[in-house]
Formats: structure tokens, C-alpha cells, sequence
């Protein structure tokens, strides 16, 4: 009696990854799960490693090289992994309405959120413009065109957080002044000196991809950032008999950036139904392109420092039968991911002051 044996179904693990792309992530996440579907020729216990050979709550290495722009007033060349960014800061000059007149007073300004031309400025007049681009060939989805839905919400969160959330740059560091105006009338007499604002420094924040692997909004906002740090700007005063705003050719300044905040985003990967797995749900940090694509939620930390929150966002998750949402993330999963956007925050710090190994 013969009998016939069906030979098992093998492919190499990168058609395995795009025939069942959930199952795949699985098996190097959980190496003990099974799949009653289909096998692959490297199907072998492993250490539960991702894809990339990362840990679930390991980040891809930064690396930053500033002031790589001669064009721009500032300017920052941030890498993680296959994603890399360009960012460069311009300053062009605002000068006010013919009649419009603002006036401060020392001792009540003082900056973001308060005086009488406080950070209320940055809405009244854009004097922050951020601008996002992807390159020709940055990523395989790509194709050149108009800027794509996605680009003008990035552009569009990245503008949030500088004006609305974290306010990196002081109103203080973008005011052109007329100096002296009553200076010395008030003294004795109780009343505080006046400055009369002429104009204001405008900062176009141009963002390029150069490379797309995935987590696209963490090196973009680390580029920022350090290219708001390495920025300066020319020393422009304004002169009454040519009654317009004159820059210094040699001396510059900076912004002098003082709230220093970075992005860590993660993703929520839950195994595929009918599948065995040593657990639920797995947090992955960092995510790359391909694990985008299989993660169904998302969360983001935003910090000021280890310990401060400015945003935690958070969205996706699953829709049942019923058409109900249900999160996959809990009260315990946000504490774990801001307990590691804590480490990689001090590793972003170091890097953009100098501090760090990474710094090319």
C-alpha cells in the first residue's frame, strides 16, 4: 500500500511577510505561536525579537548633524533607523500696518502666554510657517504630485504643537523693538518704560523626508527642534530716519529655545484571531513601515522634560461585530509608553546639546 504525502507549504520569509503580514509579526513577537495556515521554511523557535531585530520597547538609534544648510538661518539632518529628515529655518521680516502701533511695558510682558502682546502674536500674525515635504523616492508610496493628504496633516499637527502646545520659541525672540521710546521721561514719576514694536521676525520651518521607514513625525519634529536650537538670526534694529528695520551684517543671536520637547510614538499589535500567543497585546516602539501597517493603535507622548507631559495622544483600536470601537490601550500601557518616552527624551536631549555619542 502506497501512501501519498502532501508536501508542506514553504516560501521565503519575505513573501510570508506580504501574504500574511499579522501572522508574520506574530511569530517573531511570540515564537511559542502556532499558525494552522501556513508554514515557513525558517519556522524554528527564535527569541522574540521584531522583524528589524529590535526588542518590542527598543528605538532606533538618532543621529544629528546641524548646521548643514549655508541657505538657511538654521538647520538640522536628523537619522533613526531608514528615516531621515532635513529641516531648515529661514527668518524673513513682518513689518506692521502703516497706523498699527504696539506698545510694551517692562514689568508686564513677559513673554509666552502673558503681557500685552503675548503668545496671542503667533496667531495673529503666523510668525511661525512649518511646511513638511516628502522627496521624490522617499518611500515606495509615494508618487510626486501636489502635497498629499497625509504631508498637510502632518504640517498641520507639527504647527499645532509649536504654536499651541509647546511654544518652543518665545514671542520676546521674534519682536523687533524701537528702543528708547520715553526712556528716561518716567523716571521719578512712577511710570514704567515703553517699547514700541516695529516688527517681527517671521520663521519658515521647511521639512523635507529624504527617507520614509516608518515614524516619520518623531524625526520630524527632532529636526525642528534642533534646527530651532542652531538657529541665529541676524541683530536687526529699527532705524527712525530710514524708518525701516536694519540688520547687522556680522552679529547674530539666537532664539535662546528653552522648552526642549520630543515625540515618542508607539504601536498597539494584538494577535490575529485563531492564532496562540504568549500574550495579547505587544507595545512596539518606534514603529517602521512595515509594522505601521499591521499596528491598529497608535499612541503619542509629547515632553518637556522626563517627567512632564505637554500632549499624550492616542487613536485607532478595533471595531467589533457590532460596528462598537474598542481601545486596545490601557491606563497601564500609557504609563509604560511615557515611562519610555522619558529614556528617549534624555537620549534626544543629549544629542541636541552635544552631550551625546550619536552626534555626527
Amino acid at each position: 500500500m502506497t501512501t501519498n504525502i502532501t508536501p508542506s507549504l514553504s516560501f521565503p520569509p519575505a513573501t510570508y511577510q506580504k501574504v500574511d503580514p499579522n501572522s508574520y509579526l506574530l511569530r517573531h513577537l511570540s515564537p511559542t505561536s502556532t499558525s494552522t495556515s501556513t508554514s515557513t521554511s525558517n519556522s524554528g523557535t527564535h527569541a522574540p525579537t521584531r522583524p528589524s531585530g529590535r526588542s518590542a520597547d527598543e528605538f532606533r538609534p538618532p543621529t544629528i548633524h546641524t548646521s548643514s544648510l549655508s541657505h538657511a538661518h538654521g538647520s538640522a539632518v536628523v537619522r533613526t533607523g531608514d528615516t531621515a529628515v532635513v529641516c531648515g529655518v529661514r527668518g524673513e521680516i513682518l513689518t506692521l500696518r502703516l497706523g498699527e502701533k504696539k506698545v510694551l511695558r517692562s514689568g508686564i510682558d513677559s513673554g509666552v502666554g502673558s503681557g500685552v502682546d503675548g503668545s496671542g502674536a503667533l496667531k495673529s500674525y503666523p510668525l511661525i510657517v512649518p511646511n513638511l515635504e516628502l522627496n521624490t523616492g522617499c518611500a515606495a508610496a509615494y508618487h510626486p504630485g501636489p502635497p498629499s493628504d497625509w504631508a498637510q496633516a502632518m504640517t498641520q499637527r507639527i504647527r499645532s504643537l509649536l504654536v499651541d502646545v509647546v511654544c518652543p520659541v518665545e514671542v520676546n525672540a521674534l519682536r523687533i523693538v524701537e528702543d528708547g521710546l520715553g526712556e528716561g521721561d518716567g523716571e521719578g514719576d512712577g511710570r514704567e518704560e515703553e517699547k514700541e514694536v516695529k516688527a517681527y521676525w517671521v520663521l519658515y520651518i521647511d521639512t523635507v523626508m529624504i527617507s520614509l521607514d516608518g515614524n516619520a513625525f518623531d524625526a520630524a519634529w527632532a529636526a525642528i527642534i534642533a534646527a530651532l536650537n542652531d538657529t541665529k538670526l541676524p541683530v536687526a534694529r529699527w532705524d527712525p530716519d530710514l524708518d525701516r528695520v536694519v540688520c547687522d551684517p556680522v552679529q547674530t543671536r539666537s532664539l535662546g529655545i528653552t522648552r526642549f520637547a520630543f515625540a515618542s510614538s508607539f504601536g498597539i499589535f494584538t494577535a490575529p484571531p485563531g492564532e496562540e500567543a504568549e500574550a495579547e497585546t505587544w507595545i512596539l516602539a518606534d514603529l517602521d513601515d512595515f509594522e505601521e501597517g499591521v499596528c491598529e493603535e497608535r499612541i503619542l507622548v509629547v515632553l518637556t522634560d522626563e517627567r512632564t507631559i505637554a500632549k499624550l495622544e492616542k487613536g485607532g483600536g478595533q471595531v467589533g461585530s457590532s460596528g462598537v470601537g474598542t481601545a486596545l490601550a490601557g491606563v497601564k500601557h500609557l504609563k509604560r509608553c511615557t515611562k519610555m518616552a522619558g529614556e528617549r527624551w534624555k537620549i534626544w536631549n543629549d544629542l541636541i546639546k552635544g552631550k551625546g555619542k550619536e552626534k555626527e
